[in-house]
This record gives C-alpha cells, sequence and structure tokens, in this order.
C-alpha cells in the first residue's frame, strides 16, 4: 500500500514538473507563485479579520465568543441527554420484553440483577 502511494506521489511530481517546464519554469517558479498566491490569501483574510475586530470592538467581541461557546456547550449537552432519554426507552423495552418471557416461561431460571431483586421484594412487602 504504501509503495503504491510513494509511487502516485512521484508520479504527480514529475508531472507537476514536467509542465513547469513546458511553461518555460522551474518548479521552483510554480512553488513560489503557489506559495505566494496562498501568502496574499492569507494577508488578505488577516486584513478584514483585524478590520472587523476593530469595527466591533473588545467588548462585543467577548460577548460573541461566549454566546458562541454557549450553543457549542448547549449543543454537547443536549446530544448527551437525547441520547439517554434514547437509552432509558431501550432499557424499559427490554424489561418489558423480558417479563413477557419470564411470563411464558415461569420454570426458567431468571437472571436478574441485585437491583432488580431488590425491586421485586420491596414490591412484594409494601
Amino acid at each position: 500500500m504504501m509503495a503504491s502511494v510513494k509511487d502516485l506521489v512521484s508520479n504527480f511530481g514529475c508531472a507537476s514538473s514536467d509542465l513547469a517546464k513546458r511553461f518555460g519554469g522551474s518548479t521552483a517558479d510554480v512553488a513560489k507563485n503557489v506559495g505566494g498566491s496562498a501568502a496574499d490569501i492569507a494577508r488578505n483574510v488577516g486584513d478584514s479579520a483585524a478590520k472587523l475586530a476593530k469595527k466591533v470592538g473588545p467588548k462585543r467581541g467577548l460577548i460573541g465568543l461566549v454566546a458562541f461557546g454557549a450553543v457549542i456547550a448547549g449543543t454537547v449537552v443536549l446530544v448527551r441527554y437525547l441520547r439517554a432519554r434514547q437509552e432509558d426507552d431501550l432499557s424499559e423495552e427490554e424489561l418489558a420484553l423480558n417479563e413477557q418471557a419470564q411470563a411464558a416461561d415461569p420454570h426458567r431460571r431468571r437472571k436478574t440483577t441485585r437491583a432488580q431483586r431488590k425491586a421485586a421484594a420491596e414490591r412484594m412487602t409494601h
């Protein structure tokens, strides 16, 4: 697998080098042009972010950051709550199916947890 990946990368490098030579440049020239354009894009994004930060100000920026953090935390809490609720629903269904199976065959040995046995004993005594 690694050999095929190495061959693929090597072939890609050779093809890009041949393409650069056809257009009258070397691989270093192409890399410089690509790198330069990436740096220009990064500089433009950085400038626009700095302008936006100056417009908004530090107080509003912190309020926005806190609101963004609250949205993320709320999403995590909501997902955990929904998963726990779904798990509880499933466990209730499993218990109901288990009770039905035990009622159908009362001579089978019952595999229950200690908490289930205590709850059953408590229901009988009260």
